[in-house]
């Protein structure tokens, strides 16, 4: 999958895969959340080659994955790639 390309709705195992788009810090990215077990990820794109993922569980609220994530420096990581 290209960047801007549609993601999948299905990988073909039998898992959902429900994305939306969301930036976090200024960057693009994703969030694949799953509302009954409050657990999921979010992927930011930096500079166009670096994937940063962050991934929640035991009931984190998707507002505290967003705040962690939103936590990273970003563009720490972008001038450190260039």
């Amino acid at each position: 999958i290209s960047w801007g390309q549609s993601l999948p709705t299905s990988c073909g195992c039998g898992l959902s895969r429900k994305f939306h788009s969301e930036k976090m810090s200024g960057f693009p990215g994703w969030i694949q959340w799953k509302k009954k077990s409050n657990e999921g990820s979010i992927g930011v794109v930096v500079n166009d080659r670096i994937f940063v993922v962050t991934q929640a569980n035991n009931g984190v609220t998707i507002d505290e994955a967003k705040n962690a994530a939103n936590a990273v420096n970003y563009s720490g990581i972008a001038s450190a790639a260039k």
